[in-house]
C-alpha cells in the first residue's frame, strides 16, 4: 500500500559560484513530502545512517533577491526536486520539499598574510628567565576569506592551552583558533623556548626631562635611579643604562604643586623581568 509521509534528509552544497564565498547557513536538512509503499518507509525510519543529498548550487538558476544589495540571491527548490529524486531510492516520489527556498549570500574572495598571536598560557621553572623571546613557527600565516572579514583581520590568535611549567629550552606545539568564514593555511603553529638561569644586577640610570620648554632649565634630585631587575647569565655583561629610560615630565608640575615628580620608566630590553627602582620621585629645581 501506498503512503504519504513527510521525511527529514540531510544535505550537502557544494559548487558554488566561482570567486565567491558564501556567508550565512544553509539548512542542514530539506523535508521531503513523498509517497512511498509502507515497507520502503519503515525502512528509511528505522535506518540510522543517510548518505546526505549532494546540492550542487551551480546547477540551478539564482535568482537576485529583489530589494537587498547585490550579494544576495535564492534558488526555489520546487527546480531542484528531480535533481533530489536521482539521488534517493526510485521507490520515493518526491511532491514537495520544505524550505521552498534556499537563501544564499555570497562574498568575494580576499587574502593576505598576518602576524600569529600567541595566547597561550605557561610559567617558567623556579631560577629561569626567557633567554629571547618567545618564537613562533611560522610567526604569520596567510588568511584566505569574505573580503569584508579579511580588510579588518589585523591578526590570528592561537588556542589558549596552558602548557604548564617551562623547566629547559625546547618546542610545544599549539593550534591556531579557528575564525567563522576564514581559511586559515596552517592549523598550528611551534613555540620555540630559549632559556637559561637568571641573577639580579643593580645599574645606575639618568632620569631624563621631558616636555621643557626651551626657555627653561629644571635640574632633578638625585640625576640617577638605582634599576635593579632580573637577568639571563647570557646578556648578564652586556646590560648596561642606555638600555632603559627613565623620566620625570614639566607638565606634571601644574598638578602636583609639591617639590617632587614621579619617575617613570618608558624604555626597557625584553630580556629583564622583575624590575625595580628607587627613588620612586626626585626632587626638582627650576631654573628660569
Amino acid at each position: 500500500k501506498q503512503y504519504n509521509d513527510q521525511i527529514n534528509y540531510p544535505v550537502s552544497y557544494k559548487n558554488f559560484p566561482e570567486s565567491k564565498v558564501l556567508i550565512g547557513d544553509l539548512p542542514d536538512y530539506l523535508t521531503l513530502e513523498v509517497n512511498a509503499n509502507g515497507f520502503t518507509l519503515l525502512r528509511f525510519k528505522l535506518s540510522s545512517r543517510y548518505i546526505p543529498i549532494s546540492f550542487s548550487v551551480n546547477s540551478f538558476k539564482m535568482n537576485r533577491l529583489p530589494g537587498v544589495d547585490s550579494s544576495s540571491f535564492y534558488i526555489e527548490t520546487r527546480y531542484a526536486r528531480e535533481h533530489i529524486a536521482s539521488q534517493l531510492s526510485s521507490d520515493f516520489t518526491i511532491s514537495k520539499i520544505t524550505p521552498d527556498t534556499l537563501l544564499f549570500r555570497f562574498s568575494g574572495v580576499t587574502s593576505k598574510k598576518v602576524p600569529v598571536v600567541p595566547a597561550f598560557m605557561y610559567k617558567l621553572d623556579k631560577q629561569l628567565i626567557l633567554k629571547n623571546q618567545i618564537h613562533l613557527v611560522p610567526d604569520s600565516v596567510t588568511v584566505a576569506g569574505p573580503d569584508f572579514i579579511i580588510d579588518t583581520l589585523n591578526g590570528v590568535f592561537t588556542r589558549k592551552p596552558d602548557l604548564g611549567t617551562i623547566s629547559k629550552s625546547g618546542k610545544k606545539t599549539v593550534k591556531i583558533q579557528e575564525i567563522k568564514y576564514v581559511y586559515v593555511k596552517e592549523t598550528e603553529v611551534t613555540v620555540r623556548f630559549e632559556i637559561e638561569q637568571f641573577t639580579e644586577k643593580t645599574i645606575q640610570v639618568p632620569v631624563v626631562i621631558i616636555n621643557l620648554p626651551d626657555n627653561m632649565r629644571m635640574q632633578a634630585f638625585p640625576r640617577f635611579i638605582q634599576l635593579t631587575c632580573q637577568v639571563g647569565l647570557s646578556n648578564y655583561e652586556k646590560l648596561d643604562g642606555s638600555m632603559f629610560r627613565a623620566h620625570i615630565d614639566f607638565l606634571e608640575i601644574p598638578e602636583n604643586q609639591s617639590n617632587k615628580l614621579k619617575v617613570t620608566i618608558t624604555k626597557q630590553p625584553v630580556f629583564i623581568q622583575a624590575l625595580r627602582y628607587t627613588p620612586k620621585t626626585v626632587e626638582y629645581i627650576i631654573e628660569k
